[in-house]
């Protein structure tokens, strides 16, 4: 008698889809860990940042019963990269049958990936053997929401106060910070800083936006290593967690820093309306692009005068609060005017060597460093 055929048995092609278009959005491989977790490498993070994704249970089975240790898709690199995205589009894009007759399923002697579609079968790319060891997962992680919190204007704002600093990379996160009314979250590109009220907002929390949208952000816990180590899992809306593994670097207290700002003299520098107004304007006119800061804003008694890469360029009547500190200059990069402006409220001064700006609202404060414009040369002095 003739041996009977093998009934093929077929996995979810949604799944796959789905999976593809959320690694190729992050430029992960699709890596199926032993212990039936599915994961992803974030490129250049030299492991430090993994991404989990839901897992399918056939699908991990069907893996792992041809690689028990673990295995990586689509072949090539499992840190992943442009080469990976390429590999998973066909799989991300492949049109399925609404119905839900589409059928995909891992061919026992190539181990190509095969997804029928509507008009297409695919089998571009295999799955190869890997035993890389996936990152830790606490049995919950706490929900946590930003949309009803922070404003996103407000969100944004605090972005902008984010910079990379390879020498000091605690300028390129978001940290909770304590105050004497509760939490805030805070940000400081090293010439400029922004705090903004969070009730309920864990203490230890941070966060480094280029990585992670806070406002995709459903969830977080910290956790620390035996070495010291800080890990921050971040349950985003999409589905998947992402686990980011860092020193315990923390930045400078800005609830001191502008404690501290607040307690000197201030004046007036120009009203919210009128600095929203000059703003609009000169964004209108795209004076300034080609300049490094921004172009640069001059504020004196006889309102605001314009230059860019050391030229003037325009001048503006604009209502130049009077002050009782003496002849009133101050020099700002459009940048960072546009920062207060985006706040909407009054654009302060604080007198001395250094004249700092400082604008507050009843939940968010944000200060910044003029700028020094030696005859030569532009240069900034924070």
């Amino acid at each position: 008698m003739a041996p009977s055929k093998k009934t093929q048995s077929y996995l979810n092609p949604e799944w796959l889809a789905k999976t593809a278009r959320l690694a190729m959005k992050r430029g992960t491989a699709i890596v199926f860990a032993k212990n039936g977790t599915v994961f992803g490498i974030l490129p250049k993070s030299g492991g430090s940042v993994n991404v989990i994704y839901d897992a399918d249970r056939p699908w991990t089975d069907a893996v792992l019963t041809m690689f028990p240790d673990g295995a990586v898709f689509p072949f090539g690199n499992m840190f992943g990269g442009p080469a990976t995205a390429k590999s998973l589009r066909a799989y991300a894009n492949l049109r399925l049958p609404e119905d839900g007759t589409g059928k995909a399923w891992i061919d026992p002697v190539t181990h190509a990936v095969h997804v029928k579609g509507v008009g297409a079968t695919i089998h571009s790319a295999t799955v190869e053997p890997n035993d890389s060891v996936p990152p830790s997962m606490p049995s919950d992680i706490p929900p946590l929401s930003f949309e009803e919190q922070v404003p996103k204007e407000l969100g944004k704002l605090l972005v902008e106060f984010t910079r990379r600093d390879d020498n000091r990379p605690y300028l390129k996160r978001i940290y909770a910070y304590a105050g004497k009314h509760g939490t805030l979250l805070g940000a400081s590109d090293g010439r400029g800083a922004m705090l903004h009220r969070f009730d309920g907002l864990p203490s230890n929390f941070s966060v480094d936006p280029t990585l992670v949208n806070i406002f995709d952000i459903a969830g977080y816990l910290q956790a620390e290593t035996a070495t010291g180590a800080i890990i921050h899992y971040f349950r985003l809306s999409d589905g998947t967690v992402f686990v980011e593994k860092m020193t315990n670097e923390k930045p400078k207290d800005l609830v001191a820093l502008m404690s501290s700002i607040r307690s000197r003299e201030m004046c007036v520098l120009m009203a919210s309306a009128p600095l929203r107004k000059l703003e609009e304007d000169i964004v209108a006119l795209g004076l300034g692009a080609n300049d490094s800061f921004g172009g640069v804003l001059k504020f004196s008694r006889s309102g605001v005068a314009m230059s860019s890469n050391g030229q003037p360029i325009a001048e503006f009547d604009a209502a130049v609060e009077p002050s009782d500190a003496g002849e009133l200059e101050a020099i700002f990069a459009l940048p960072i005017v546009s920062r207060f402006a985006k706040l909407g409220a009054d654009m302060l001064v604080a007198s001395g060597s250094a004249m700092l700006a400082y604008a507050a609202t009843e939940s968010t404060a944000i200060v910044a460093m003029p700028l020094s414009l030696p005859a030569a040369k532009q240069e900034a002095t924070a």
